[in-house]
């Protein structure tokens, strides 16, 4: 017989609000999101948000309005948005980096359309969100990390260094996640893989 879990008892009886929720998001997520109009101009904007635009040289929130680097960025930039049927992204190089902005139009009724930002780092180590490769592929552990490190754009060298195993260990896992995912070439590895990847 399973132990029934608790049900969720506020303390003090206090049930909180959804608000509650997307405040506590806006203060500590480490995602930068804004939500933006037509015209870029910042509806709301989170914590992290406000600390990239605050950096000199990339972003920049000025007047309540989204300002790129440069002129002609801004200019694509709203160009991309305004395009928009469904979620894209977008890629940004300024001087502190490159960067991917997922842009997901909204509409609610009787409002007028916006587009929720989320600004993700390329050049950071961890730059993708991978999905459970194992669980989704049949790979082990271990495949899917040598999967993955191909995937970023490592070369087998690189790879079998960063794991610290040897090239000939790294060769094996490659030949093995071939058969499992079904695959006869990198490019077609990279094709069923790169679908468990975000960012």
């Amino acid at each position: 017989m399973s132990a029934r879990r608790a049900p969720f008892i506020p303390s003090a009886g206090v049930r909180p609000e959804p608000i509650d929720y997307f405040s506590h998001r806006a203060a500590t997520g480490s995602t930068a999101e804004l939500l933006v109009s037509e015209d870029l101009d910042v509806c709301w904007i989170n914590a992290a948000a406000l600390t990239l635009a605050a950096r000199p040289g990339g972003l920049n929130v000025t007047s309540g309005r989204l300002i790129l680097p440069q002129r002609a960025q801004e200019e694509a930039f709203l160009a991309f948005i305004l395009g928009l049927k469904a979620t894209g992204v977008w890629h940004l190089r300024t001087a502190e980096g490159r960067w991917l902005i997922r842009a997901e139009p909204i509409a609610p009724p009787q409002a007028p359309r916006a587009f929720l930002l989320s600004l993700h780092p390329m050049d950071a180590a961890d730059r993708y969100l991978w999905a459970d490769l194992p669980a989704g592929t049949g790979l082990t552990p271990s495949e899917a990390r040598v999967v993955r490190l191909l995937a970023d754009g490592l070369r087998l060298d690189d790879v079998a260094a960063r794991l610290e195993i040897s090239v000939q260990t790294a060769r094996t896992h490659i030949r093995r996640s071939y058969l499992k995912l079904g695959v006869a070439s990198r490019e077609e590895m990279f094709a069923k893989v790169l679908a468990y990847r975000f960012g």
